[in-house]
C-alpha cells in the first residue's frame, strides 16, 4: 500500500525533529523582549518548512532506493540541520542549576495543574490527525498520487494557524 511506510515512520521522524524544534523556541526566546513573537513565529515556519520537505523526500527516495536508504538520507539531513543549529544557538542566559527531572511541587499550584492538563490535551488533538490521515484517505478512496502528499499538505498549513 502506497504510503503506508510514510504513516509509520513519521511520528518517529516527528519526535526526533520536535528534539530540534524545543532547544530553538528556548534559546530563541532567551534573545528577545520586544519582537519575541515574531522570532518565535519564525522557529515555528521554519519547523513546517521541514515537515513539508522531509516527508516529501522520504516518499521520493522511498521509491527510488527503498525504506532502508531513505531514512538514511532523512537522517544525514538531519544530523546537518542537527549540526548547524548546535553551531548557531547559544543561549543568552547561564544554565540553571541542575535540579529533579520533574519538579511534583509545582502542580501544588491550581494554575500550572491546569495549564498542564490543557496542554497536553491541546498536543492530543494536534497531533492524532498526523497518525489517522492516511488510513482515512485510503478509506474515502483518495487517489493514489495523492496520498503520499497528505501529511506535507497538513504540515504546510501549520504557520497558517499561528
Amino acid at each position: 500500500m502506497r504510503g503506508f511506510p510514510s504513516a509509520c515512520t513519521f511520528p518517529k521522524l516527528r519526535s526526533i525533529s520536535f528534539r530540534l524544534f524545543t532547544p530553538g523556541v528556548a534559546c530563541v526566546s532567551t534573545w528577545f523582549n520586544r519582537h519575541r513573537a515574531t522570532a518565535l513565529g519564525l522557529v515555528a515556519a521554519g519547523s513546517s518548512i521541514g515537515g513539508v520537505i522531509i516527508p516529501i523526500t522520504f516518499e521520493t527516495l522511498l521509491q527510488k532506493v527503498g525504506f532502508g536508504w531513505s531514512f538514511r538520507c532523512i537522517a544525514l539531513i538531519q544530523l546537518f540541520t542537527l549540526v548547524i543549529a548546535n553551531l548557531t544557538l547559544k543561549s543568552r542566559l547561564p544554565p540553571r542549576k541542575v535540579g529533579r527531572l520533574i519538579e511534583l511541587q509545582a502542580f501544588r499550584e491550581r494554575s500550572y495543574t491546569f495549564f498542564t492538563i490543557g496542554l497536553y490535551l491541546a498536543f492530543w488533538g494536534l497531533y492524532t490527525p498526523f497518525f489517522y490521515c492516511i488510513a482515512y484517505a485510503v478509506q474515502v478512496q483518495t487517489p493514489a498520487g495523492t496520498i503520499p502528499y497528505i501529511i506535507p499538505l497538513m504540515n504546510a498549513r501549520t504557520p497558517l494557524l499561528l
